[in-house]
């Protein structure tokens, strides 16, 4: 992935997205994004068309909204 500088860019990259994008995802539900080689290197708009071409391809139904016994114990 690179180093800390690159990482740290890549992660705002995507709070940006995922900010300005909140219809793309479920509430409720986490999400996890494993970087690749190479991804601290991609321009912004790259890292965003990814992360939006990832998201389209993801099978329909595979986010299912959460339940009550989903709920998360403290």
């Amino acid at each position: 992935m690179g180093n800390a500088v690159h990482r740290n860019r890549f992660r705002r990259v995507l709070r940006e997205f995922f900010r300005l994008n909140p219809a793309l995802f479920a509430q409720g539900v986490d999400w996890v994004v494993i970087a690749k080689e190479g991804a601290g290197a991609l321009a912004s708009g790259q890292i965003r068309d990814e992360v939006r071409a990832a998201l389209q391809r993801r099978p329909k139904g595979s986010v299912r909204p959460p339940s009550a016994g989903d709920a998360p114990t403290s």
